[in-house]
């Protein structure tokens, strides 16, 4: 097994609940969605954000899990890839975070320059973490990814993710994934990296593979407690020092 495998299983155990001990005093997954849910209402009505209309809330009801959008409610265990400790929730990408997908500005209007914003199309500048600085950028920005939020290949490579501590203009080929409700940056670059193989089996096209927000939207993740967010990120960082020794 090689040093990246070993990191994948070390990811896997942490979306599955596996990584650290669970404690059933923390206060459960589905408290803090609601705690996003009643933060993204506020961004609605503040004007900062649209609503998402494909917005959903996922239910376990006789031992299966359903789902309810607007008044459609479905069985959804055909699509529960695995269980889940009983104090986290199963649901969209698009619930959880908002997502801002890229839109590249007038390509007159970038240049290698210093002046406008810091502009990235893909992936050419991402680290192994946080996103070096782009040698382009743009005084007619499009979509800006806000500081702390993941940045996520949407076109090929597809998956690959980095993270961003400054506001950037990002092109079609990138989406930025930023985390609500006090959750940290660190958990959603994390979670985040754990889906490259399955965003690249939803990709598609003929030139260059890519996927959609709907894609990245409907993404069903599981989410585990706030508290025990920090303590998979603590527990991967301190593997991932090891994996990288031996």
């Amino acid at each position: 097994m090689t040093a990246q495998q070993l990191k994948n299983s070390i990811l896997q155990m942490a979306v599955q609940g596996k990584l650290v001990p669970q404690n059933p005093a923390d206060e459960p997954a589905s408290v803090l969605l609601e705690r996003i849910r009643a933060e993204r209402e506020q961004l609605i009505r503040d004007g900062k954000i649209k609503r998402n209309k494909d917005e959903s809330v996922i239910f376990r009801r006789d031992n299966s899990h359903y789902e309810k959008r607007g008044e459609n409610e479905r069985c959804i265990d055909d699509e529960i890839p695995f269980d889940v400790p009983d104090n986290w929730q199963w649901t969209r990408l698009g619930n959880v975070f908002h997502i801002i997908m890229g839109q590249s500005p007038d390509g007159k209007s970038v240049g290698e320059t210093n002046t406008g914003i810091e502009f990235h199309q893909g992936k050419v500048f991402f680290s192994d973490y946080i996103i070096k600085k782009s040698n382009q950028s743009t005084d007619e920005p499009t979509k800006i990814a806000p500081v702390n939020s993941v940045l996520l290949c949407v076109r090929a490579p597809v998956g690959k993710v980095n993270i961003t501590d400054r506001e950037l203009c990002i092109g079609r080929g990138l989406c930025a994934v930023q985390p609500l409700a006090e959750m940290t940056v660190d958990f959603t670059f994390r979670l985040l990296e754990t889906y490259e193989n399955i965003f690249i089996k939803q990709a598609t096209g003929t030139t260059f593979i890519a996927i959609t927000g709907e894609i990245v939207k409907n993404q069903l993740i599981p989410l585990p407690p706030f508290s025990e967010q920090h303590k998979i990120v603590g527990k991967i960082n301190f593997l991932f020092q090891i994996c990288d020794r031996l």
